[in-house]
């Protein structure tokens, strides 16, 4: 079964590796992939994994918050739109 939170509060390499490695320590865990940019962290575990463990197991890796996916899947665009990004020092 494939799992998807959304983590708030990560904001460098070293929290997406605590939120990782916190994640990949609970039991039935495997393949855990944790995306900094869009917040996001994804699973496949073996039976299901209560949203209440994730967030008390994230928030103690570092104080993490964690929703259910389907909470804020609306709220992610992991692309602005064109010319929001980069346009003022762009030269054409």
């Amino acid at each position: 079964m494939r799992a998807s939170y959304r983590v708030d509060g990560m904001h460098c390499a070293n929290c997406q590796r605590r939120v990782t490695e916190a994640i990949a320590a609970l039991p039935g865990v495997r393949d855990v992939a944790v995306d900094l940019d869009a917040a996001l962290a994804s699973f496949d575990a073996d039976r299901e994994v209560s949203l209440e463990r994730v967030r008390s197991t994230v928030a103690g890796a570092g104080g993490y918050r964690v929703q259910a996916a389907d909470h804020c899947s609306a709220g992610i665009d992991p692309a602005p739109p064109t010319g929001e990004r980069g346009a003022s020092s762009r030269a054409d």
